[in-house]
């Protein structure tokens, strides 16, 4: 699962904590979570990903990231899941969706 995020978006700081706490039962299902986080400021950004456990990502250039670019991101959190091969299957508007996907609500 890939998700898009920043340290400054308020529907993050409310989503982000529901994946934690779900971490372990999404690892137990061998699902791993990339955080490409559209950030500007390097502090805030390396603070925010210290809690989080997966796989984090900045290039540090907010919405002028080629992250944003190449995936066509217009708000965060945006979550896609993919399959074995990289292929996106979901694209869920919520962290309640994507517990829902995965079985864990």
């Amino acid at each position: 699962m890939i998700v898009f995020w920043s340290s400054t978006c308020s529907h993050c700081e409310n989503e982000l904590p529901q994946l934690l706490t779900k971490y372990k039962d999404l690892q137990a299902k061998n699902i791993q979570i990339i955080g490409l986080s559209l950030d500007v400021d390097k502090n805030a950004y390396t603070t925010k990903i210290a809690a989080f456990p997966w796989i984090n990502d900045s290039e540090l250039r907010g919405w002028n990231s080629s992250f944003a670019e190449i995936y066509n991101i217009h708000a965060t959190p945006t979550y896609f899941i993919l399959d074995a091969n990289n292929k996106i299957i979901s694209k869920p508007n919520h962290v309640g969706d994507v517990l829902e996907y995965f079985k864990l609500k």
